[in-house]
């Protein structure tokens, strides 16, 4: 041929296609030379072509690809053309391949280090301040739980009086007269950062002395 098209070259009359992952932009290509590798974060799955495609969000490439690949859990990549996808920072995480956007840890979880997967909750009754919590340390006492940690019953006065402590420093009372087959409990729990507050929450009859 004497002059070749973009996307090949010619050697001794015959045209040749650029492989896939390569691309001649110009006319009159004379070696493989003239084929040129895709760049990072471009790619050619065909032959022949005069130029290569840009890698979508959550994929990256390296140079002469013919296909993008996934970014792995805990790294992302935001924009298209991405070389190198990158670590999810600590305070955030992501659980699946392929993502655009690295997701800030919720309250009363956290994430450690780079690339987390997903981020760690919390020891039971504890929970942190924010989101994007970095260390284990943030994790504090949960203040609003209510969760019973002790109950205590008594029978005595003609009945039946139940104490509970609640976790975060409440309390809890009620009071069964058997006879007068009357009930009366009390209840208190602490708010944050407002202080604790207490009232007669059922009272079916007088408090019985």
């Amino acid at each position: 041929c004497t002059q070749c098209n973009a996307g090949f070259y010619c050697v001794h009359g015959q045209s040749i296609p650029c492989t896939s992952g390569h691309y001649n932009p110009k006319m009159g290509g004379k070696s493989q030379d003239d084929c040129l590798q895709c760049p990072a974060g471009q790619f050619t799955s065909s032959t022949a072509q005069t130029a290569c495609q840009l890698c979508v969000e959550g994929t990256s490439s390296v140079k002469g690809s013919i296909i993008c690949t996934a970014c792995q859990v805990g790294t992302v990549a935001s924009m298209k053309g991405t070389s190198k996808c990158e670590e999810c920072p600590p305070g955030t995480n992501m659980p699946e391949m392929g993502g655009k956007e690295c997701i800030v840890c919720s309250i009363g979880t956290y994430a450690d280090h780079n690339a987390s997967a997903s981020c760690i909750s919390c020891p039971s009754l504890e929970t942190t301040k924010q989101t994007g919590s970095t260390t284990a340390a943030h994790c504090v006492t949960n203040t609003n739980s209510v969760t019973i940690i002790i109950i205590i019953v008594l029978s005595c006065c003609g009945g039946v009086l139940a104490l509970a402590a609640l976790g975060g420093g409440g309390f809890f009372i009620w009071r069964h007269h058997s006879k007068a087959n009357t009930s009366v409990a009390y209840l208190s729990v602490p708010t944050s950062p407002a202080p604790v507050k207490q009232g007669n929450i059922q009272d079916t009859q007088p408090q019985l002395a």
